[in-house]
C-alpha cells in the first residue's frame, strides 16, 4: 500500500516559478567552474512527505522542453544561457501542495565563488543564519519575495518559502540521523529516487485532486495514490504519460476501471487492470503546457 495523504493539490502561480528559475540561473550563469558534489543524500528527503505532488525531473534528457520553459518564463534569458543552465543541472525534485507551497531541490555544478557573488547584497540578497543545526548554514532572501534559497553544500540548491526546514533535514541526514523515507512507503520512495535518465517520474498521495486536475473529471474514484512516468511523444508539443492507479478496495477494481475510462474520455488511452489493486493508463498524451501547470508553473 502506498502512502496516504489528504489535502488539495495546489497549482502555484507563474510568478513563483519565475523566482525559482531566476535564482538558479543567477548561480549557474555566473561561472563555468566545477565543484565537488555534496554529501550523499536523497534530495527527496529534503522535501518532506506532506506535499500533494512530487516530481523527479532529469533536465538534460528534456533539454529542449526545459529551455523552452526557461525562455518563456525568465524575461531576457538568451537561448544559449538557458541551455547552459540545463546542462549544469543534473537532477531536480519538486514538491507542490504542502504548507510551504512549491519546494525544489536541485543538484548540479554551482561554483562557490560564483554563488558568493550572485547572492550578495549588491544583487539584493540578504543572508541569514539557519537555526537549529549542528553545522553553520546560511540562507538567502530578496526583499519582497516569498521564496528563500540555500546551498547547504556545493552542488545542492534548496528553494522554498521555508528553506531552513530543508537545510535542517540535510544537516540531520549528513549527521547520521535516521530521517530517510520518513512517512514514505519503501516501494514508492524507491520509484522516485531511482533517477532514470530518460523519463520524468511523479507521485501523488492525493489522488482525487490529481485525477481532477489531470483529466478534468469530478468522478469520485476510490484510490490510495497515483504515480507514473512522463516521456516525449511523437508530437514535439506533447508528452506521453504512463499512470498507475492504486485502488483502495480490491473488490472494486473492475468498477474503478470503468470509472477511470469515463474520467479519461474523450482522450484516447489504453486502460488495463494489472493486478488486484492497480490500474495502468498508457498511450495518454497531453501538452507540455498542461504538464507545466501540473508542476505549478
Amino acid at each position: 500500500m502506498l502512502m496516504r495523504r489528504t489535502g488539495v493539490l495546489i497549482l502555484k502561480k507563474r510568478k513563483l516559478v519565475l523566482q525559482v528559475l531566476a535564482a538558479v540561473s543567477s548561480l549557474v550563469l555566473a561561472s563555468c567552474a566545477s565543484v565537488p558534489r555534496f554529501a550523499t543524500v536523497d534530495m527527496l528527503d529534503l522535501l518532506g512527505s506532506s506535499a500533494s505532488l512530487y516530481l523527479y525531473v532529469p533536465p538534460q534528457a528534456f533539454e529542449d522542453e526545459a529551455c523552452a520553459l526557461l525562455n518563456g518564463t525568465v524575461s531576457g534569458l538568451a537561448e544559449k544561457d538557458a541551455r547552459r543552465i540545463v546542462k549544469r543541472t543534473s537532477a531536480v525534485y519538486i514538491a507542490a501542495g504542502s504548507r510551504e507551497g512549491l519546494s525544489l531541490a536541485a543538484s548540479g555544478s554551482y561554483p562557490a565563488g560564483a554563488v558568493k557573488s550572485a547572492l550578495s547584497e549588491k544583487h539584493g540578497w540578504k543572508a541569514s543564519p539557519v537555526s537549529g543545526t549542528a553545522t553553520t548554514y546560511t540562507y538567502y532572501k530578496q526583499a519582497g519575495q516569498k521564496l528563500e534559497l540555500a546551498l547547504p553544500a556545493p552542488g545542492l540548491v534548496c528553494i522554498s518559502k521555508d528553506v531552513s526546514q530543508m537545510v535542517r533535514s540535510y544537516d540531520a541526514l549528513v549527521s547520521g540521523a535516521a530521517v530517510s523515507e520518513g512517512g514514505w512507503n519503501p516501494a514508492l520512495y524507491t520509484y522516485l529516487t531511482e533517477r532514470p535518465e530518460d523519463e520524468i517520474r511523479f507521485a501523488s498521495p492525493d489522488p482525487s485532486a490529481f485525477i481532477k486536475t489531470l483529466f478534468g473529471s469530478k468522478q469520485q474514484i476510490g484510490l490510495l495514490s497515483v504515480y507514473g512516468s512522463i516521456k516525449r511523444s511523437k508530437s514535439p508539443e506533447k508528452c506521453a504519460l504512463t499512470v498507475m492507479l492504486e485502488v483502495a478496495d480490491p473488490r472494486m477494481i473492475k468498477a474503478t476501471a470503468a470509472l477511470v475510462k469515463l474520467a479519461v474520455f474523450p482522450v484516447a488511452a489504453e486502460i488495463r487492470i494489472t493486478d488486484s489493486q492497480h490500474i495502468q493508463i498508457t498511450e495518454y498524451t497531453m501538452s507540455w503546457k498542461k504538464l507545466y501547470g501540473l508542476m505549478g508553473i
